[in-house]
């Protein structure tokens, strides 16, 4: 009997660090989820405001096409604004905007074109009115200080946002490192490495710490390699 007490008891005494470290990992794993989720929400959001940026740039430089071309056109024609301006709406629509050209870019096209005949509407309007070219240079110049307005909100949003992108880029790398150094000596990992190929994918994303190429699928792939992991844990 005292013998059969004596094994019981050696048995506990070696299964009780496993459990400690079993339950280290837990921990461990979903603090790692848990920055994940976080990181991943951050990076997704940031990119999708990276490029509603994007567009708005585009249609900002169609909007500058079509008033610089405005103001040039009124230096060099002058009264026969009218007449050119009905040939600007013909070459818009064989080809697109900036006249004469093809472009790809929709928001800058469809910007281009849409302020090129929002101009043009408004010195037919002035005309009616009996205003003066001097007068049309007056607005144009109004558009060109809202325009150029607009465009530093742009390039302050733009940089903002390019500084979120930078520190969410060195918060990534930083999460990989703690990942792989986790991971790869990790009882969970090993015990589930004897089920492969389940393993391999937090092999994969273990070698990529560090890569500056690493994106969104990556965290999500590293998000199942956790969730695999969490599962060996429990």
């Amino acid at each position: 009997m005292k013998k059969a007490i004596l094994v019981v008891v050696l048995v506990s005494s070696l299964t009780l660090p496993s459990r400690i470290a079993n339950a280290d990992e837990k921990d461990t794993i979903q603090q790692l989820l848990a920055e994940n989720q976080n990181l991943t929400l951050q990076l997704d959001n940031a990119k999708k405001v990276q490029g509603d940026i994007a567009k708005a740039g585009l249609a900002i430089n169609g909007a500058d096409s079509a008033l610089k071309y405005a103001q040039e056109e009124l230096r060099r024609e002058g009264t026969g604004l009218l007449q050119e301006g009905q040939q600007i709406q013909n070459a818009a629509q064989a080809t697109g905007c900036p006249w004469g050209t093809r472009q790809s870019d929709v928001a800058y096209v469809d910007s281009c074109n849409a302020e090129g005949k929002r101009l043009m509407a408004m010195w037919e309007e002035l005309q009616k009115q009996g205003a003066s070219l001097e007068v049309y240079a007056r607005e144009l110049d109004k558009e060109r200080s809202e325009l150029t307005k607009r465009t530093m909100e742009w390039a302050a949003k733009k940089k903002a946002n390019d500084a979120d992108l930078g520190d969410l880029d060195a918060a990534r790398t930083a999460w990989l490192e703690r990942y792989s150094a986790f991971v790869m000596h990790s009882e969970a990992y090993e015990r589930l490495k004897v089920q492969a190929p389940a393993a391999q994918i937090c092999k994969v994303i273990a070698n990529l710490s560090g890569d500056s190429a690493v994106n969104l699928g990556d965290l999500e792939a590293a998000a199942a390699c956790l969730n695999r992991l969490w599962d060996g844990a429990r």
